[in-house]
């Protein structure tokens, strides 16, 4: 399991993260998802009302974006008959910047087609404890 100190050396840290994404492949690789890799830079900006994006210009003159989540090219894929996909993505979120937030952070997202909901929430646990280990955990039910 990786280390979390805040104090361990540049190149401890990059030997854990490298362990850990090759830990994320193997995990989707054993379970048949394939992986992908959307665009960064998109024309159009993302309609989450909750999140900022970071601008950029592409040759100087036309705006873009670098994206918040690699959904909507994600579910693109989807819609033309791509299914059981991942991608460990660095994204990117205006506003975004403290002690324990960085504008620019690694996302993993993945959707699995014909999942029930209990799947997918036993599959994001199985996911999570690769990275903190047996933790033990509880699904709460809810009504609207």
């Amino acid at each position: 399991m990786p280390s979390s100190s805040l104090f361990q050396s540049k190149g401890a840290r990059l030997k854990d993260r490298a362990h850990m994404f090759k830990d994320a492949r193997n995990f989707f690789e054993q379970r048949g998802v394939m992986e992908v890799d959307c665009p960064i830079l998109s024309p159009r900006a993302s309609v989450d009302a909750h999140i900022d994006l970071i601008r950029a210009c592409y040759h100087g003159k036309t705006p873009c974006y670098l994206h918040s989540s690699p959904e909507y090219g994600m579910k693109r894929l989807l819609s033309e008959g791509i299914s059981d996909i991942y991608q460990l993505s660095h994204v990117f979120r205006d506003g975004e910047l403290s002690l324990k937030h960085n504008p620019e952070f690694t996302m993993a997202e993945w959707y699995r087609l014909g999942f029930t909901l209990q799947q997918m929430m036993e599959e994001t646990v199985q996911f999570i404890r690769l990275f903190l280990g047996e933790l033990p955990y509880r699904i709460v039910n809810y009504r609207v």
